[in-house]
């Protein structure tokens, strides 16, 4: 089974390198591969997979997202290879979100079925099984980089998409997530445990990677508009009922729903109340002079 994974690890550094040569090309600027430097080790067990699989995340979601995403949409190839290409990224998600999230019963059960076409069982037992599950893994990937190499390949022979590749890597470096986060927290007075920076910055990181910008976007005003609204999302508070109360009450359920609970959730922060019934009043006051014509 190493042997396999060995000579799978060749080929997916082989690809890198490809793609590195052509986002090199396009944009004078080199592929971000530190979380795949290490590819290629067996794994032996639950702790070695998981960890496979979060090297796998960090590249794919997070440092290289912006890069995937715009030569895939923009590539001339097929739908089903782009198909193949996107559907890695539902895998790896799924496979993390499992691994760090037991009570997520969807993630959980779509992993199972996962590892059952992977090994045969759909919770490794094994030394034998986990390493089975890794070595389809290190296939998934390598089959989707191809797609992705050789998407980046016809990009770099097209001047135009070529251009603006390189626009939009010029403008996001521009640009530091971090800064951003802290100055919106400031202007906002509000301040977030260290682990929770964390999530928030994976968060951040992925809606801007995935956040296809052209050469003509403010980028800065991109990310902090993610920003803003990736730390109200963490921060809203906890409404002291239950969405559908408050669809029902407002009789708002359909093309209305969303903002309705938007505005539950302002008199929610802005406002108090002694019980349910005075939340739901508040509610009912404020959603009635915002949807007066």
């Amino acid at each position: 089974m190493s042997s396999a994974i060995d000579v799978t690890s060749g080929k997916i550094q082989e690809v890198l390198a490809e793609l590195a040569d052509a986002k090199l090309r396009a944009t004078r600027t080199g592929l971000a591969v530190a979380y795949l430097e290490g590819i290629g080790s067996p794994t032996r067990s639950g702790a070695e997979f998981d960890r496979l699989v979060s090297d796998l995340y960090k590249f794919w979601r997070e440092q290289c997202a912006a890069d995937i995403r715009y030569v895939l949409e923009s590539s001339a190839s097929s739908s089903v290879k782009r198909g193949v290409a996107f559907s890695f990224t539902t895998t790896v998600r799924q496979l993390r979100t499992a691994a760090q999230h037991a009570e997520n019963d969807g993630a959980v059960e779509w992993r199972a079925k996962w590892f059952e076409r992977a090994c045969s069982e759909r919770e490794p037992t094994s030394a034998t099984t986990w390493e089975a599950c890794g070595t389809q893994l290190h296939n998934e990937i390598l089959a989707a980089l191809q797609i992705v190499r050789d998407s980046a390949q016809w990009l770099v022979s097209d001047a135009a998409r070529a251009q603006e590749w390189r626009s939009q890597v010029e403008a996001s470096a521009l640009v530091d997530p971090l800064a951003v986060r802290e100055q919106v927290l400031a202007d906002l007075e509000l301040s977030i445990a260290p682990q929770s920076a964390q999530h928030l910055d994976r968060g951040i990181q992925y809606q801007f990677g995935r956040r296809a910008t052209s050469s003509g976007d403010d980028v800065a005003q991109v990310l902090e508009s993610i920003v803003e609204r990736e730390i109200l999302a963490q921060t809203l508070k906890r409404l002291p009922c239950s969405y559908v109360t408050i669809l029902d009450r407002l009789n708002s359920w359909g093309h209305a729903a969303v903002s309705s609970l938007l505005v539950a959730h302002a008199v929610a922060e802005m406002e108090t109340w002694s019980d349910e019934e005075g939340f739901l009043l508040g509610v009912e006051r404020v959603w009635a002079a915002a949807t007066a014509k």
